[in-house]
């Protein structure tokens, strides 16, 4: 079967389905009582009818004795409690199944591979998991209420008609199959205009959240205008996808509504003529008549559910989309852990705590690693310079893992990462990015990511060593001030700092810093320097333009385009590798 069969198509989408629905099952008790008091409440008022013929005796109308009048008035009120407990259930469980997607759907989102991220827009993840999930409820609600008592009655009530008169029965029943023929030939057309309007969205939700990110910029370059432009257009485009669905609905619901109402005027019309030819009595045609209102609204009810279906399947293909991206996942050779195989660190000679054996890698068509090969060993303090793009920060990447290399093996304190699990060899690193992060929220929750078990104390302590204790200060909320989205209360230096801070209180036991002392003033990237110095049992790798920061490393590793063209100390090279020699040169570095 290849790809392209249509057979294997119908199998994704089936397979697709079955996930989105599979979560119904753990409420499938909750969803039998829905039913059921669906049914009953449905049956209830289908009696309702049949008390009314007891005010028409032999075509005089009369009031009949008070047990009637009042079972009657405990049957209204018993239907309407049952609805009113049915309606709440029914909204219960639709918030429950709307809670497990967005658990789902959120927690596959934080699993893609880091190339989904390269290529996806946030906004339009955001979008997924907040506007299309409410579609799912919206499908849900109005469906499973159609089934549940709208059905039922509809069902009921033609039964009953077509045993009280076929004739007015069959005029009625072909009014109302030309209403589910509208609504079956609209669904497609609202399904597909549904699927563009909820891309636009998505697309109008990732501009504004980029705006947002760097309001600042935007209002520094007198940028407003051009953003607010491409803003409107989106709204507009919304507006358009919007006005295509009204377009669609605002034909078919009122052909439903006319269709419907030219019934019950045909209906009641013919009813009356028969009544005047002694074919059918008042008692039937008060009972047929009243049947076919209470089926009005539950089969208004079902045609409404069936007009949402298409804006509901737009929403389930779009969060289908993400949920068939298959999860950043190790492969079936794993086979152990690291900490299982951790060489320890012996006297003489260090084993290497990272080797890159023949690694080339590409980003796509692009090559960016070729025949890499280097050793870093451990407790030492390594660096990789280089020019912009010779493949520094995607050395970082692939010993996290990040990405996988194209051919070529890394190891990691002596295992193959292809055979480790993911999330034990991330723990033996921490890694601080090259635009430093800090998460919105306190000062704690960003040092504890990832190391909850990490007392007051000892964030202090590391707050000391990288001269972040003034924050403590800030504010009397100490630990638990709030540094607000991205950090913004913060400098630049401070959130490096921050992520530096992150890094030391973890126990992993590599440390790899991607630019971390890039917005640093002299003094604290100094501070810093010394201190990574001074931590043993750590291996540390830097990435750095400015020399400055790395002169006393153990070693330095020289990239350009890709490959290694020099290693050794800083004296070595500057006498041994003319790049590199020109590089400390340009920076004023003997």
């Amino acid at each position: 079967m290849t790809a392209n069969d249509p057979d294997d198509t119908m199998h994704m989408k089936h397979a697709s389905m079955y996930n989105l629905i599979s979560p119904l099952r753990k409420y499938r008790g909750r969803l039998a009582l829905i039913l059921c008091l669906g049914a009953i409440g449905a049956v209830m008022t289908l009696l309702v009818p049949k008390y009314m013929t007891n005010f028409f005796q032999n075509g005089v109308f009369q009031v009949p004795q008070w047990p009637v009048i009042a079972g009657m008035l405990l049957l209204v009120t018993a239907s309407g409690a049952i609805s009113a407990l049915q309606n709440y259930q029914l909204q219960s469980t639709g918030e429950d199944i709307v809670r497990d997607a967005r658990l789902a759907l959120s927690k596959h989102l934080l699993r893609l591979p880091i190339r989904e991220y390269d290529q996806r827009d946030s906004g339009d993840l955001l979008s997924r998991v907040g506007n299309d999930t409410s579609q799912l409820r919206n499908a849900f609600m109005q469906c499973t209420s159609a089934l549940a008592s709208g059905f039922i009655t509809v069902i009921g009530s033609a039964a009953f008609m077509a045993m009280l008169d076929p004739i007015l029965f069959g005029t009625a029943i072909t009014l109302l199959l030309t209403v589910f023929t509208l609504m079956l030939l609209s669904a497609k057309f609202i399904e597909r205009a549904s699927y563009d309007s909820q891309y636009t969205l998505g697309d109008l939700t990732s501009t504004l959240n980029r705006d947002l990110a760097g309001i600042r910029t935007i209002r520094a370059s007198n940028g407003f205008e051009n953003e607010n432009k491409v803003i409107a257009a989106l709204i507009n485009r919304v507006r358009l996808s919007g006005l295509k669905i009204a377009k669609i609905q605002s034909i078919v619901n009122p052909l439903a509504t006319i269709a419907l109402q030219l019934a019950a005027i045909i209906v009641f019309g013919l009813g009356l003529w028969r009544v005047t030819t002694g074919l059918l009595s008042v008692e039937k045609l008060t009972q047929f008549i009243m049947l076919l209102f209470i089926s009005i609204s539950p089969l208004s009810q079902i045609i409404y559910a069936g007009s949402q279906i298409g804006n509901s399947m737009a929403a389930m293909n779009r969060i289908r989309e993400i949920l068939d991206i298959p999860e950043e996942k190790d492969s079936d050779t794993v086979v152990a852990t690291i900490n299982e195989h951790m060489p320890l660190a012996h006297s003489g000679p260090r084993p290497p705590a990272v080797e890159f054996q023949h690694v080339y890698f590409s980003y796509g068509s692009k090559p960016i690693l070729r025949d890499l090969n280097l050793s870093i060993s451990q407790g030492s303090v390594t660096a990789l310079v280089g020019p912009s793009g010779a493949g520094k920060s995607t050395i970082l990447q692939l010993i996290e893992r990040f990405y996988d290399p194209s051919s070529g093996n890394i190891n990691v304190l002596g295992k193959d990462i292809t055979t480790c699990d993911r999330d034990d060899l991330r723990s033996h690193i921490a890694y601080v990015e090259q635009d430093s992060p800090a998460l919105s929220g306190s000062i704690r929750e960003n040092l504890l990511l990832g190391s909850n078990d990490c007392s007051d104390d000892e964030c202090r302590r590391v707050l000391e060593s990288v001269n972040l204790s003034h924050l403590l200060d800030r504010s009397d909320k100490g630990l638990d001030m709030q540094i607000g989205e991205n950090g913004i209360m913060l400098s630049g230096g401070e959130r490096q700092r921050l992520a530096i801070a992150r890094a030391l209180l973890s126990t992993a036991k590599i440390i790899l810093l991607d630019e971390a002392t890039a917005n640093l003033d002299a003094d604290n990237e100094r501070l810093i320097t010394q201190l990574l110095t001074q931590v043993e049992g750590r291996t540390f790798i830097i990435v750095a333009h400015r020399l400055a920061t790395i002169i006393d490393s153990d070693l330095i590793y020289v990239l350009n385009q890709g490959r290694i063209i020099g290693s050794g100390t800083h004296k070595q090279l500057f006498k041994t590798a003319p790049f590199y020699r020109n590089l400390a040169t340009e920076q004023y570095i003997s």
